[in-house]
């Protein structure tokens, strides 16, 4: 049968080396169908690592989905900001910053820059608890 796997904060103290090797184990696991839990207090292994992600907040769960289905619930919008040929930089807030950017490659101004800022599972664990990420 398959291998279940529980990992508790697996990268905790780990070094560089050995955090991208766990990565590649729990990859590899995955790709035999392994089921697995990940618990971790780092957001971005979460959003690199799970298929589905449920955010908790003492001893509660406040959210539970995809990465993308609980970014367009909660994470609210992108912040697009755009360097333009004579002209100040300026930002631009959007649900959809591709269609932004389209949009301003229609208007025909020479972009010099763009750099877009979309939320993440960080922004949206801030949002929902009201707090700034602790450690465990």
């Amino acid at each position: 049968g398959r291998i279940a796997a529980f990992l508790a904060e697996p990268t905790q103290g780990v070094g560089p080396q050995s955090r991208n090797r766990i990565f590649e184990t729990i990859q590899a696991l995955k790709k035999e169908g392994a089921p697995i839990l990940y618990t971790t207090h780092y957001m971005e292994e979460a959003e690199r690592l799970c298929d589905r992600i449920a955010i908790m907040d003492q001893g509660r769960i406040l959210v539970e989905g995809t990465l993308e289905e609980i970014l367009e619930k909660h994470g609210g919008e992108s912040l697009v900001r755009v360097e333009e040929a004579g002209a100040p930089p300026r930002e631009i807030r959007t649900r959809d910053p591709l269609a932004e950017i389209l949009r301003l490659a229609r208007e025909g101004k020479e972009i010099l820059g763009l750099h877009v800022e979309r939320a993440n599972l960080e922004t949206v664990f801030l949002e929902l608890t009201g707090r700034r990420l602790r450690d465990p």
